[in-house]
């Protein structure tokens, strides 16, 4: 039995994990079908927004690099990380839209960047994206979103400030904003929830203004990769890692987490364990009478004088088995066996 007990109390341990692990690895590809981007400023109107222009699938040779890469920092990356859950997602760096902002709100903004620069304060830049899917399962969302807010360096504050004000005398040969870390280079794409980046590794932006005109009525900004890997490239190349969705009933109770499946695991066998244990303690020690002998004669003997009609006798009687009854040391005692005596 203590073989059967150890490997049944290994069971109740890693089952629920076993469990998640096999299902999510063995579930069917959730590809993103389309990716948007936005960045702005805290506080006002989005400052460039952008769509995928090609979605394609990792190579043999991209993921050898990758694992090459992440091999020291991750011994089992190859069995984390899998070549089909990868996508290479090439975004536009020309916007979708021009830059919509009034006259005031503009004024406001420049003062804000400029009084910022110019006494060390902070500002923060907003990169968000939006990642789609065909809806394949229920438990998984047909819309992620995720979101990085990257706190602007007094130099970058002082290049979006001349950028903004190209008619500044000492904003001379300054027209372009780079942005470290603007977005991360690997992004996981989760059945639910918010999508984050991986790996930790980053992508840095050139944001650059552009104008139809020399009065600025209509102005775009555009945005370009830093040391981007394809030079001929029109886009910010980023990656998106997708989880794998476990098919039909499994992808509900995945969706919920390994924490609350264990959780739900738990109180299921705790809800077993006290139906079957409820009333126990009020049952086994009748259960377990060894010798009822001496029980069965004083209930005997109460039907007898209750046949004879001597109730006080009775009342004698059965005031006496109440006693023991609730004495379990009593009836221990009256039920034990009579060891032999030896000569």
């Amino acid at each position: 039995y203590g073989a059967v007990l150890v490997l049944l109390f290994l069971g109740l341990i890693w089952g629920p994990l076993f469990f998640f692990s096999l299902v999510t690895e063995t579930g069917s590809l959730n590809p993103a079908t389309s990716m948007s981007i936005e960045v702005s400023l805290e506080g006002f109107q989005p400052l460039f927004t952008a769509r995928q222009l090609n979605i394609s699938n990792m190579t043999d040779s991209e993921y050898h690099q990758l694992v090459d890469k992440y091999k020291d920092d991750t011994a089992q990356f190859a069995s984390i990380y899998r070549i089909d859950n990868f996508q290479n997602v090439c975004i536009s760096n020309q916007p979708a839209s021009i830059w919509v902002i009034s006259p005031p709100a503009r004024e406001q903004l420049v003062a804000k960047v400029q009084a910022s620069f110019q006494s060390n304060g902070s500002l923060n830049l907003l990169s968000s994206w939006t990642i789609s899917r065909t809806p394949i399962s229920t438990a998984a969302q047909i819309h992620l979103s995720g979101q990085r807010s990257v706190v602007l360096s007094n130099e970058t504050l002082r290049q979006l400030y001349c950028t903004l004000n190209h008619t500044d005398s000492n904003c001379s040969g300054i027209s372009t904003v780079m942005v470290k870390n603007l977005f991360p280079y690997y992004i996981r794409a989760p059945n639910t929830g918010e999508s984050k980046g991986i790996l930790k590794e980053n992508v840095g932006c050139i944001l650059s203004l552009s104008s139809s005109n020399f009065s600025g009525s209509s102005e775009w900004w555009t945005l370009e990769e830093v040391n981007g890997t394809d030079p001929a490239a029109a886009g910010i190349k980023l990656w998106v890692y997708s989880d794998r969705v476990a098919p039909g009933i499994f992808g509900s109770i995945v969706s919920i987490g390994i924490v609350a499946l264990y959780a739900t695991y738990v109180l299921g066998i705790g809800k077993i364990i006290h139906s079957y244990a409820e009333g126990l303690t009020f049952s086994l020690i009748f259960d377990e009478i060894l010798c009822p002998d001496v029980l069965w004669q004083l209930l005997e003997d109460i039907y007898l004088v209750r046949s004879g009609r001597k109730f006080d006798l009775e009342e004698i009687l059965v005031g006496r088995l109440f006693a023991v009854i609730r004495s379990p040391e009593s009836i221990i005692q009256l039920t034990e066996v009579e060891k032999p005596k030896r000569d």
